[in-house]
């Protein structure tokens, strides 16, 4: 095994520094989140080990969670050119349905060279809503 040099690509970094700008003092920023750690199956659940293989090796980019009580509040996925493959644009419909059954609304925002802070922030706004 080797290290890598970045957590985050690039494009991820200068995304992340527009969300911790806009976070303000009530959410918390969280990148590269595993989405078992935001969802789970209840006991009981019919094929509940192949419903939780399926979320295991998934992560979402992004996380904002209340400050206080790191409780999540958005998943954010920054969307570039690989999500419009098929493999991809399927994985990210399989996220969005889970996360949805669980309650946990999602933002995908296109990725850009650069962002508006206030225009991301109504986004955000607006989902969290």
């Amino acid at each position: 095994y080797r290290k890598k040099d970045y957590l985050l690509t690039a494009a991820e970094r200068s995304f992340y520094g527009v969300l911790r700008s806009i976070a303000g003092d009530q959410l918390e920023v969280f990148a590269k989140v595993r989405l078992l750690d935001l969802v789970y199956l209840p006991k009981g659940t019919e094929n509940r080990q192949s419903h939780t293989n399926r979320v295991m090796s998934k992560h979402v980019d992004f996380l904002l969670c209340d400050r206080e009580k790191l409780s999540p509040l958005l998943v954010i996925e920054l969307d570039d050119s690989s999500h419009e493959h098929d493999d991809r644009a399927q994985r990210d419909a399989f996220v969005d349905q889970a996360l949805g059954a669980a309650g946990l609304p999602i933002l995908h925002v296109s990725a850009k060279r650069s962002y508006v802070p206030k225009e991301l922030a109504d986004l955000i706004q607006a989902k969290l809503q």
